[in-house]
């Protein structure tokens, strides 16, 4: 039994106990005598009248007292069972946010708890994560068990998804109100009007918030996202990765240290300062040496919301590269066509990573294009009655294969047999695009420290993208409409398509210290090596199965959850993927295929709901309105009782005033 509980019965019982001592008062033996009779006439009138005063004055005190333990006590006074009640406990991926030892979650289920040992009210239980999920119905008993069973989902939800949520629910009409007991986070819920615009939709239903967590400023850094370099990654030299940090609360945040380990040991370190709700992107370098699978994880220290502030990422970087280069006679010319470009990749890996072997169109016919990750063709046109074509089109029939194709602008119609057009010609001395460097092999050189003018081409033919859906440009010219390069795609393999060649008579660009730079990325966009393996959220939902089949069992391996079984499916285009549920944990995982270890990868968190900072007291209080309302410090009322509470009160005091006048006013008249 509660304090207050306890106090209402106090009142109880002081009203109670005088009245029983009264009446036994009134039952006192008296001895009668001869002029006892006449004394007793005499007084009786008198007696009478200060009993009856004595009495309106005691009730009158005792019905202050009552109103006053009646008032103390409400949030604990049992409620009727004419009203029912929709209890929604909000389980999203922000709920885990540690407050006072225990997540939000906790708290949540243990204001509950409380909620519904106090009352007997007739309520239903739902939770929350992006979909209503019921957990008790009307009429049934919510028992600590169901409660307690509630977990963290992995999932975030907006408001607009519980309001949707609510107002598709078929029993709604029943309910008078709905208590959410919720985070509230500001990120959602700092539009006053757009919140009970919403919440109208709800008809009727009274809409009653319950933060369990009102902290003002809280503050959350975390780890948004990371993407590999443009340039790839090639053991045995420095490899970076990009990461994303972002500031999701309202307050400055400054030395934050950001850290990456290769399996468990520190290789990089920077330090980095966050406005409000701001992000910045550090570039960190991976120390593989070994080509072999090693795990890396980039983390933050420790704050209020544990989930962001680490990624886990597997690197498997491929044993060795096959590379072809089919080059055309050089007749006349200093040099083969492909030297520079040759020279290029041999200066940025190690010397025994990628296999470079140079052939002549006609010795296609001798080599099995099948045995290489990638073919380059250095001013080999592609005539529709060409073997070479041929060979060519059934090496693209293959997944995970890459195509880089240079043109030497003497045949027209040049890709004409890989569906691509060509477009115009240009013969005089054109620098590249200085506003049109973004997302381009160039990027790197926006913000003006490299000049883009420093790159000439002199001969080149463009191409334009209206070939086909998915070619994407990745080189501009000035003046020029169309790209140079652009990058196609046929089925699972890349196409990187330039209308030039990178040797004397063409251009100049590999004259520029960042010829080597600008090759490999031409190289790892055509190749797409998937040598960074980490998802994030939903997206474990597809995940790339390559090299296998639908026939064969798959397995999620990881190192808390155990074993669990993944589904093989195929998309519209016919691609293989596997599915898993999203967690909520930052962990390595294994696929089994067939109780074998297939591959790894690292396992990632949402970041959708890091945006953790609760609404304050105050904001939450500019969102009341006639049909909404909340809770202050976590104390529960009971919407249903609460105008009933406060007429009784009213009556209780009205009724006290009543008899106190008549006894001093009305009666002595």
């Amino acid at each position: 039994m509660t304090f207050l509980n306890e106090l209402m019965l106090f009142g109880l019982l002081s009203l109670i106990i005088p009245l029983i001592i009264l009446l036994l008062y009134r039952k006192r033996i008296v001895l009668n005598w001869a002029a006892y009779s006449w004394m007793k006439l005499a007084k009786q009138k008198k007696h009478k009248r200060t009993i009856v005063e004595d009495i309106l004055k005691l009730i009158a005190k005792l019905l202050l007292l009552l109103m006053l333990v009646l008032f103390l006590s409400r949030p604990a006074i049992i409620s009727t069972n004419s009203n029912k009640n929709l209890i929604v406990i909000d389980t999203t991926l922000s709920m885990g946010t540690i407050i006072e030892n225990e997540t939000r979650l906790s708290k949540a289920k243990k204001a509950v708890s409380l909620l519904l040992q106090n009352s007997n009210m007739n309520a239903a239980l739902y939770s929350f994560d992006g979909k209503l999920i019921p957990l008790a119905k009307l009429g049934s008993k919510i028992t600590p068990e169901i409660i307690d069973s509630l977990e963290l989902s992995p999932r975030a939800a907006r408001f607009d998804d519980l309001i949707n949520s609510l107002s598709d629910l078929t029993e709604l009409k029943k309910f008078n109100a709905i208590y959410f007991f919720s985070d509230f986070q500001k990120e959602q819920y700092k539009v006053a009007d757009t919140i009970q615009q919403a919440v109208s939709r709800l008809g009727n239903c009274k809409f009653i918030m319950c933060p369990v967590d009102i902290r003002p400023e809280l503050e959350n850094a975390g780890l948004k996202n990371f993407s590999p370099r443009p340039e790839g990654f090639f053991p045995g030299r420095n490899n970076q990765i990009s990461v994303t940090v972002r500031n999701y609360s309202s307050v400055k945040m400054d030395n934050i240290p950001v850290t990456l380990k290769v399996n468990g040991k520190a290789c990089d370190r920077t330090i980095v300062n966050l406005l409000p709700n701001s992000e910045e992107t550090v570039n960190l370098n991976v120390s593989v040496v070994d080509r072999v699978t090693a795990k890396v994880t980039v983390e933050i220290p420790p704050d209020a919301f544990l989930i962001d502030n680490k990624l886990n990422i597997v690197v498997d970087p491929p044993k060795k590269l096959d590379i072809l280069a089919i080059v055309k006679d050089k007749g006349e010319a200093l040099f083969e066509y492909d030297v520079f470009f040759a020279n290029a990749i041999k200066a940025f890996s190690a010397e025994d990573y990628i296999n470079y072997k140079r052939i002549s169109p006609s010795q296609v016919y001798e080599e099995s294009l099948d045995n290489y990750n990638m073919v380059i063709t250095f001013g080999v046109p592609f005539s529709a009655k060409s073997g070479i074509t041929t060979a060519i089109k059934n090496y693209l029939k293959k997944d995970n294969k890459a195509l880089i194709a240079f043109s030497d602008l003497t045949v027209k119609n040049y890709w004409q047999e890989l569906g691509i057009k060509d477009g115009k010609d240009g013969a005089t001395a054109t620098v590249a695009d200085k506003t049109r460097l973004k997302d381009s092999y160039l990027s790197f050189m926006e913000g003006g420290e490299i000049d883009p003018a420093m790159i000439s081409f002199l001969r080149y033919r463009t191409i334009p993208l209206s070939n086909g859906k998915g070619n994407v440009g990745r080189m501009y010219l000035a003046g020029q409409p169309d790209p140079v390069i652009i990058k196609a795609q046929r089925g699972n393999n890349n196409l990187v398509l330039a209308g030039f060649m990178p040797y004397l008579e063409y251009s100049n660009m590999f004259y520029n210290p960042n010829f080597i730079q600008l090759t490999m990325r031409i190289l790892t966009d055509a190749m797409n090596l998937q040598v960074f393996h980490s998802y994030m959220g939903d997206a474990i939902s597809s995940v790339p199965l390559i090299n296998s089949d639908l026939t064969s069992n798959y397995q999620l391996s990881t190192p808390t959850e155990g074993n669990r079984q993944m589904a093989a499916y195929k998309d519209q285009s016919g691609s293989l993927f596997l599915s898993a549920q999203p967690m909520v944990i930052n962990t390595f995982c294994d696929v089994l295929r067939d109780d074998k270890p297939f591959f790894r990868f690292g396992y990632n968190a949402t970041r959708e709901d890091s945006a953790i900072e609760p609404l304050s007291d105050t904001e939450l209080s500019r969102l009341k309105n006639d049909q909404i309302s909340y809770t202050a410090k976590q104390e529960i009322v009971l919407e249903s009782a609460e105008t009933e509470y406060l007429a009784i009160m009213a009556l209780l005091l009205l009724l006290a005033l009543i008899f106190d006048n008549y006894v001093h006013f009305w009666r002595k008249q």
